[in-house]
């Protein structure tokens, strides 16, 4: 477990469940990671760095509003989650994997986000009175279901 009230930690290659909580706690994972990542607090930040792994789940639990953030080819194999009254918030870069699913809850705005040729392998739950998923933005919740082996394409490829 860690505190960290103002600032970031850095972690690379964790090998076990790790606990951050603090005021505005910003974790940088890196490498492969075995283990699920917990942060808590006013405003939450997980960033996965380019090319690392995840083998568990990725969650960020803030006050005001809790963000994931997955880095360029990289891979999660199990769930991305976010919470906060403001907003909850997930981010999937080029070229990256889910294999769970993907939720964000929130009072407000509930927002997840993929970037060209990623690709998940579970549902996609955003809830808010804004709540955006891969295939669209919504008032109110908004589920995409069966979304096995959705690929989101690469928009210049595509309009060709």
């Amino acid at each position: 477990m860690y505190f960290v009230p103002l600032g970031s930690l850095n972690l690379r290659n964790p090998q076990e469940n790790q606990y951050v909580w603090g005021v505005i706690p910003i974790v940088n994972l890196e490498g492969k990671v075995k283990g699920s990542i917990y942060n808590f607090g006013l405003m939450t930040f997980n960033y996965l760095i380019d090319n690392s792994k995840i083998t568990g789940n990725m969650r960020s639990y803030g006050l005001i509003f809790g963000i994931n953030d997955l880095g360029d080819n990289s891979k999660i194999t199990g769930n991305m989650e976010s919470y906060g009254l403001w907003n909850g918030g997930n981010k999937v870069h080029e070229n990256s994997e889910i294999r769970g699913y993907i939720g964000s809850y929130s009072l407000l705005i509930g927002d997840n986000d993929l970037g060209d040729n990623s690709k998940i392998t579970g549902n996609v739950v955003s809830r808010g009175i804004i709540s955006q998923t891969p295939t669209g933005i919504s008032i109110g919740t908004r589920i995409d279901r069966n979304l096995e082996n959705y690929v989101v394409k690469n928009k210049e490829n595509s309009e060709k």
